[in-house]
This record gives structure tokens, C-alpha cells and sequence, in this order.
């Protein structure tokens, strides 16, 4: 699990990047950022945090029911 959420957060930095370069990119070109593409990357890391809370939460919920259900 811990080697997962440490590849999501590898994926959601990566994503970032990409956001703050076409940021960047249309800074430097005095153009309009594509609101379509940062969009989509945003709502690719966002898939990305639900992926990872609900991993942790099953997980949480599997040691729990292995533990008695404490």
C-alpha cells in the first residue's frame, strides 16, 4: 500500500508540473492558459486522491475487521 500512494503522489507532483509549465508557457507567450487541458489534469489528480482515500480507507477498514472490528 505505502508503495501505491507513494507512486499516486509521485503522479498528482507530475500532474502539477504539467499545470504550472502550460501556466508558464501561456505567461510566456502573454496567451490564455488552455482551461480545457488544466481541467483535465486537474480532474485526473483529483481521481487520482479519491483512488488514494479510498485505498486507505479500505485498507483501515480490513485491519479493523482483522483486528476483532476495534
Amino acid at each position: 500500500m505505502v508503495a501505491y500512494v507513494t507512486k499516486a503522489d509521485d503522479y498528482q507532483l507530475c500532474l502539477k508540473g504539467q499545470i504550472d509549465s502550460l501556466e508558464a508557457q501561456a505567461k510566456e507567450k502573454n496567451m490564455p492558459v488552455d482551461e480545457k487541458l488544466k481541467a483535465e489534469l486537474l480532474a485526473l489528480g483529483d481521481a487520482n486522491q479519491a483512488k488514494k482515500e479510498k485505498l486507505g480507507a479500505d485498507y483501515t477498514a480490513a485491519v479493523r475487521l482483522s483486528r476483532g472490528g476495534k
